[in-house]
Parts: structure tokens; sequence; C-alpha cells
């Protein structure tokens, strides 16, 4: 899940009084959510840039100590596991409870978010796609539905999973590196909501694309379709915050308007404090693409060939072209791979 930043720029025409704290290392960022599902909950806590420069990469919160809290006095830990990324599965999350997090820092502040109500997030009813070929574009779709309708304002997430090759084999390779996979995360905000409808229905919501001349769907192309229920509030927040970010491309550069939150300073009420965290559960759905089901959509690669080519004498014991885990991918199959 993301969360937001509110900053002020020169050309905003609402105001906004500079908070008197300090700007050493930018306003606290906080990201995730409880997972009532039994994954984990994860949460990242990084601090925004400085307002004076407007570039650069988010700064970490380490070692600080987050719990989770319930309305019925119960806690638990979330330990940090890497760069201001705090995870733990809990296993006992009452629906009819509400939970928090809160926040101490190696500095002596703390934070909390509002106590909220436990969403359940309806199954995925379908992923499908189009090839778009007037668009040179491979389009994914969600559909989802809420028969009880309860849920009306949804948010997906995905996860792209692609299977490459090296440029050459190397047949003495004792580990051969010529098929790897790679992944990443979308990176836009996607959410929608049913609420001017009869009935809790998303249908054909548009996801993400794939170009047509993107190795993605060259073999095997993998996607993984997150989805989650928000309150209205939360819907609210991230609805605001997209269409920020569509003008300014991140959500750590300086915002044009105000985003609000559920989370606040104990330490000091008048410090900003940037994220909304919620209690759900998430759906999810996988499906795959075969390249073959693509006719006429190849990605043009270098000729694959064995090492060493007849003119070029012996091979190198280990040939850069042969390794494809040098464009950052890895040569170890997922587990959820299709043969």
């Amino acid at each position: 899940m993301f969360s937001g930043l509110f900053l002020l720029v020169a050309a905003c025409v609402d105001s906004f009084d500079t908070p008197k704290i300090s700007f050493e290392k930018g306003l606290l960022v906080v990201e995730g959510f409880i997972n009532s599902g039994g994954g984990p909950t994860t949460i990242r806590l990084t601090h925004t840039i400085e307002l004076a420069n407007e570039k650069g990469n988010p700064i970490p919160e380490l070692k600080a100590t987050v719990t989770v809290e319930g309305d019925d006095n119960s806690r638990y830990p979330i330990a940090e596991k890497n760069n201001g990324t705090y995870s733990a599965t809990i296993s006992i999350i009452n629906p009819g409870k509400k939970y928090r997090i809160h926040i101490r820092t190696t500095t002596g502040k703390e934070y909390v978010s509002d106590f909220v109500s436990v969403r359940q997030s309806p199954p995925i009813d379908s992923v499908t796609w189009i090839a778009d070929r007037e668009k040179n574009v491979i389009q994914f779709y969600v559909n989802t539905h809420d028969p009880e309708n309860k849920t009306t304002y949804y948010q997906w997430e995905y996860v792209e999973t692609w299977q490459y090759r090296a440029d050459c084999i190397n047949p003495l390779d004792p580990i051969p590196k010529y098929a790897c996979w790679s992944s990443q995360g979308s990176t836009s905000i996607f959410n929608a909501s049913s609420s001017r409808l009869s009935s809790d229905v998303i249908s054909g919501f548009p996801l993400g694309f794939i170009h047509a001349n993107s190795e993605k769907p060259n073999i095997v192309y993998s996607l993984l379709v997150k989805q989650y229920a928000l309150s209205r509030a939360e819907f609210d927040y991230l609805d605001q915050m997209k269409k920020n970010t569509e003008k300014l491309g991140s959500i750590f550069d300086p915002q044009p308007s105000q985003l609000q939150g559920n989370i606040r300073s104990v330490s000091d009420p008048e410090e900003p404090v940037l994220g909304f965290v919620s209690v759900h559960s998430v759906a999810e759905q996988r499906i795959f693409l075969l390249n073959y089901k693509l006719p006429g959509w190849i990605y043009k690669i270098p000729s694959w060939y064995v090492c060493p080519p007849p003119e070029s004498g012996p091979c190198d014991p280990s040939p850069p072209c042969a390794d494809c885990t040098r464009r950052g991918g890895t040569n170890i199959k997922p587990d959820f791979w299709i043969n």
C-alpha cells in the first residue's frame, strides 16, 4: 500500500504554514497495512527529503520499535527486517476489534495511527488481458464484486515476473545462467469505487500494460494482482495522492495539496506525519501469459548461440553473454512458475 506526503510548492493555491520542527531528516512517512488474513504485516518507515533538496531518496527510520495494538489491549511486536522495513505475521486478528500501529523511534519520538476496523477483501473474480495492436500494448484488467455490498472501495497492486534468457550458452559452465527471472512491483495507484452503482461490482478496471517492444512477454510472463478493501477515508486519501503523483511522478516529491492521513505524533501534536494505516485481508490472483498466444508479438533479441561461435576460437570460461544474472535477475526459478 502507498502512503503519501503533503508539502507545499510555490504555485500552491492553499496556504500551508511550515511546521516548527526540524527538517533535517524530513517528515516521517509510514507505508503499509495490518494484514488480517494471516499473511505478513509489513510497515516501512522513511523520511521525506529536505524541502531545499527537491530530489533524492527517502531516508529510512532504523531500529524503531513498531507494535500493532488492539483496542482490547493486545500487542504484537513487528521486527525490523532491513533498511527501515518492519515485518511479522500476526496469527490472531479479531475481526470484531479495532487495531492501530504504535511507533517509537530511537530518539524517543512516538507516533500512533487511529484505531480502525478490520475489513475483509472479497475474492478477485478474474484478471484478463487484451492485445491492443493499434496502441501496441497488452492491457490488463481486473474484475471483482462483493455480493454482500459491503466493500464499495477498492485498491489494487501487482507484481510482474517474467522469464528471459542470456544472449549465448556456455556448455562448460557448471552452473548454467542462460535462463533467468526478473520481477518488479507496480508503482502507480489503482483504486476504484462502486458507490455510484446499484451493486458492488467493478468490471474491467484497467491495471498496467506492457509495450509491444518489451522483453517481458517474450517467453512466459506472470502477473500477480493483489486486491484490498478500503474505508471511505482511505480511498479519499489515496485518490487525492493519485491526483498529486500523476502531476509530479513520485509520492516523495513535494505535493501540490495537503493529504490528511490517520497517523499523528504523540510527542509533538504539531508535527505532521504522512501515511494511512488500515487493517484488511488481501485477495490475490495470478495469471500467466505465454508468448505463443501472442502471434506477431515477438521481442527482438540478439541471436542466441552456443559459445564459442565457430569463428571465435576458444570460449571464455565465463563469458558475460552467457550470464543472464548480469542484467539484474536471478537464475533460480520461482516456486510458482509453470513448467
